[in-house]
């Protein structure tokens, strides 16, 4: 192992996970940029860790869960006074965040250096504070974390030293007391357990006893007096019952302890095994969401504190964490309260459209307050959440609120018009493209004119009634669509006539007339007043009558040779 300026190299792992340290696998790859400036690394719990992007966070959720690692990981994805971000090594430490004091009436930030402090007084509760300790208080204990005054730390009782200035703090369990009889018998209120036998009632077996906190609804905690047989203690919030109160009312008015296990399902609860371990701390370890009827506790520190409500293809799910990825028949919401998950929470979610201007397909996206639907003096048509400009036509932009309510309808189409200009027209009015005289265009927002209608055709898109390749021509079934301007009459061999899209088929062996003058113009007049040219070419042995009539003059010239040659004049 070498050390160049504080770089520290060599074979083998990292010697130690409080350091910023980078391994690798290949042949000499721990080169001084494996853990160049461009590396950033955070603190997770005690350890630190190299991180793939440039941000570290620190975020206290409760008074006992504190996240700690790589990336932007705020609850609700946004900085508070309790989660941070920071972007320099190491430095997501607590110092980022504001310091909490518990009070007796709640939590109050304090500055700098001020500690908190937690005093036992006479009657065994816990008064909180910030500051120093009263300079007359021998149960006083001083910290300097976030939120650091719990009484978790505060011994459970206080005896005086033999100079009775001073004290020193004793364990629950540091006093003891029996006798015969039972609990009940003796009046005994605090931990106690009844036995028979000889010499039964040893301190040994009373340290071993599970006991648990007791609490009805709305009313006090409690240490349990006699031990938990079944040596499972449980606490339960009915976080239901308390929908639209603040966390402390909640805990205070619809909390449950004592011995055994859960009784419901529906209602979060925890269980727990060790002594006096059902604690409201305790309970708030976790997050607790809804998986289909049932109350699920989830992990803080694996789901970041997040519950989820997905609709997938007209199936629900329900879960821990945050859920699917939001798309256009994948609607996903989530919450960071407990039991947060719920149907009402869902239907109260604004979902929207989205979609850029230049995007093809829709997508799904969570507004606030409204959404929107915009087509700009390109027709294009943009999709997402917010308000129209004051200054903007209601036909062109509309806001409104309502699952995927921003449908293009909203908005007036373009439809196109002749020497290129456009008009507007509601989503569900149609445009037109007509053939005129000469075979030229009239087009525009409505339906077809009378005089035209034949020759007319109607569409309902934005920007639908484009001419290009769109022709009339008389058919055997009347009037055809086509894509050739050309339209054509011929004689069949029976008498009767077949009109078509086109030009004549060059095989053909009966008259035929063809045109493109006109829309519909291939009529038995056409037909009847067109004349034929005589043929004759230098492959040809005899002269003969052409089938395709000429639509001018017919031409005959003498080659050098001094054959004659007679052509249709094209």
């Amino acid at each position: 192992m070498y050390n160049f300026g504080g770089i520290v190299q060599g074979c083998g792992e990292c010697p130690s996970n409080k350091i910023p340290c980078r391994t690798c696998t290949k042949t000499a790859c721990n080169k001084f940029k494996l853990i160049n400036e461009d590396t950033t690394f955070c603190w997770e719990k005690e350890v630190i860790r190299a991180c793939d992007i440039n941000a570290c966070h620190y975020a206290v959720i409760n008074e006992s869960i504190v996240l700690q690692g790589c990336g932007e990981k705020c609850p609700d994805n946004k900085e508070s006074e309790f989660c941070k971000y920071c972007t320099t090594r190491n430095c997501n430490e607590e110092k980022l965040i504001s310091k909490y004091c518990f009070t007796n009436n709640g939590k109050i930030e304090t500055k700098g250096d001020i500690p908190c402090f937690m005093e036992r007084t006479k009657t065994n509760e816990v008064n909180k504070g910030f500051g120093q300790c009263p300079s007359s208080s021998l149960t006083c204990k001083t910290c300097n974390k976030n939120l650091c005054n719990d009484g978790t730390d505060l011994p459970y009782s206080y005896c005086l030293k033999f100079d009775g200035k001073r004290a020193i703090g004793c364990d629950k369990l540091d006093y003891s007391k029996a006798g015969c009889g039972t609990c009940d018998e003796n009046n005994i209120e605090k931990s106690c357990f009844d036995c028979k036998g000889l010499n039964c009632n040893e301190k040994s077996k009373l340290e071993k006893a599970v006991f648990c906190y007791e609490r009805e609804e709305n009313g006090n905690e409690k240490e349990g007096s006699r031990p938990c047989n079944s040596k499972i203690c449980f606490i339960s919030v009915d976080i239901n019952k308390g929908s639209g109160s603040s966390k402390e009312t909640i805990l205070k008015k619809y909390t449950k302890q004592g011995c055994g296990t859960c009784s419901s399902t529906k209602i979060p609860c925890r269980t727990c095994n060790k002594d006096l371990c059902n604690t409201e701390k305790y309970f708030q370890e976790v997050k607790f969401c809804w998986i289909k009827e049932y109350a699920v506790e989830c992990d803080l520190n694996k789901w970041n504190g997040f519950c989820y409500y997905t609709l997938k293809k007209d199936k629900v799910e329900q879960g821990c964490g945050n859920g699917s990825k939001i798309e256009f028949d994948v609607l996903n919401v989530k919450c960071d309260q407990q039991l947060c998950n719920t149907k009402e929470l869902f239907d109260k979610t604004l979902f929207c459209l989205n979609k850029g201007k230049d995007e093809k397909t829709n997508k799904a996206i969570i507004c606030k307050e409204n959404c929107k639907v915009e087509r700009n003096y390109e027709g294009k048509v943009e999709q997402k959440c917010g308000n129209c400009p004051n200054n903007t036509n209601s036909t062109d932009c509309n806001s409104c609120k309502g699952r995927f309510c921003n449908e293009e309808k909203l908005v007036y189409k373009h439809c196109l018009k002749n020497n290129g200009e456009i008009c507007k027209t509601p989503f569900d009015s149609p445009c037109f493209m007509a053939r005129i005289e000469g075979n030229e265009v009239s087009q525009g927002c409505g339906n077809c004119n009378k005089s035209t209608k034949s020759t007319c055709k109607e569409c309902v898109t934005h920007r639908c009634n484009n001419p290009e390749n769109v022709y009339f021509c008389k058919s055997k079934e009347g009037v055809k669509e086509c894509t050739d301007s050309y339209c054509y009459i011929a004689n069949n061999l029976d008498g009767s006539k077949d009109f078509n899209c086109g030009k004549c088929p060059e095989e053909i062996q009966t008259n035929c007339a063809q045109c493109n003058n006109n829309p519909l113009c291939n009529t038995e007049e056409l037909l009847k007043n067109s004349f034929y040219c005589l043929e004759f070419t230098e492959v040809m042995q005899t002269m003969m009558e052409g089938f395709i009539g000429c639509e001018s003059q017919c031409y005959v010239k003498r080659k050098t040779s001094g054959r004659s040659m007679r052509e249709l004049f094209k």
